[in-house]
C-alpha cells in the first residue's frame, strides 16, 4: 500500500470521525490493515512533531 493511501485513510478517519468499519468499506482493506496503517501514520506524525516543535528554554530567551 502506498504512503499516499495510508495518509488518505488517516485523514479520512480524523476528518469525518470515521470508524474502523467505515474506513474498511471506503478503502477496501481489512480491519487489521486499517488499524496498522492508522498507527503507522500517527507514529510518524508524532516523530515529525518532535522534530518541528522544539520547546523553548525560558532561561535562554531574551526579553527586550
Amino acid at each position: 500500500m502506498s504512503v499516499i493511501e495510508k495518509v488518505a485513510m488517516f485523514l479520512f478517519t480524523i476528518a469525518v470521525e470515521a470508524s474502523n468499519r467505515q474506513v474498511q468499506e471506503k478503502f477496501q482493506h481489512s480491519s487489521v490493515t486499517v488499524s496498522r496503517c492508522f498507527k503507522e501514520v500517527l507514529k510518524s506524525l508524532c516523530l515529525f512533531v518532535v522534530e518541528v516543535i522544539k520547546p523553548v528554554d525560558p532561561q535562554f530567551t531574551s526579553t527586550p
